[in-house]
């Protein structure tokens, strides 16, 4: 669920096949690094900045594609240094500087690839432009593109995905805790799953019961060790009810 990085070679030969696995929301494939120059340091950037502007992703140095096609494995020389050359290069373009993780990977042929996992952000990542010019590069499908004006403003106060990136974290097998106003004797408020979650709604179980809860209705997620167990909270501003044998959700009124 969510963000996956790569950072094993069994990790990088699951998640990218030869002639098998495409670029798209989460994969970027370049067969060569970047050039050592400006425009270089600018597609970079603006690649590294995409992921953290949509759902997080990996740009994996190394991969010949065609059509968005991988095609092979191919060694990246003197891959450490470029490790320290991304880390440079976003430190200077982006704003405020994402949190990257890039790895040099070895596969059993010793091949040497890096991939470079960017963690989606809950702020916007802007990209440094000539002057004192700011853009928001942000993954589209097995490309990028440029949030527009109105786009921007609307994400700049955008809560629910600030919510939904803090649900993302819990694992499925981490329980849960309900912070919402449940009629007592109906419904226990611990140890419910997180099942799945989308830019509308978070699906949540226990044990028979399930019940989606819209993003909009979600206050606050923290992890918390009260009793000495660590558990999740997620605080919503809502009834829960259950209402002729299922489980219901509503909102509170103003």
């Amino acid at each position: 669920m969510g963000y996956t990085p790569i950072g094993t070679p069994a990790e990088l030969e699951a998640r990218v096949v030869p002639s098998q696995t495409r670029e798209g929301d989460a994969l970027d494939f370049k067969a060569d690094p970047w050039p050592r120059n400006d425009a270089g340091r600018k597609e970079c950037a603006g690649d590294v900045a995409q992921f953290a502007n949509a759902s997080g992703g990996t740009v994996v140095i190394g991969v010949p594609e065609e059509d968005h096609l991988a095609r092979s494995f191919k060694d990246v020389p003197e891959a450490a240094e470029l490790q320290r050359w991304i880390g440079d290069v976003i430190d200077k373009h982006l704003e405020p500087v994402p949190p990257i993780d890039p790895r040099v990977i070895t596969l059993p042929s010793g091949a040497r690839l890096v991939a470079v996992n960017v963690p989606p952000s809950a702020v916007l990542i802007a990209r440094k432009t000539s002057g004192e010019g700011y853009e928001f590069p942000v993954r589209a499908g097995n490309g990028k593109r440029f949030m527009t004006l109105m786009e921007v403003e609307a994400r700049m106060g955008n809560r629910e995905r600030l919510m939904k990136l803090r649900i993302e974290q819990i694992r499925p097998d981490e329980l849960v805790v309900l912070d919402a106003h449940i009629t007592p004797g109906t419904v226990d408020a611990r140890e419910w799953r997180v099942v799945s979650v989308d830019d509308h709604s978070v699906k949540l179980s226990r044990g028979a019961l399930d019940v989606d809860v819209p993003i909009g209705y979600v206050e606050a997620v923290y992890r918390t060790n009260e009793q000495g167990a660590s558990r999740w909270v997620i605080a919503m501003d809502c009834h829960v009810q259950m209402i002729e044998n299922r489980l219901r959700i509503r909102k509170f009124k103003p």
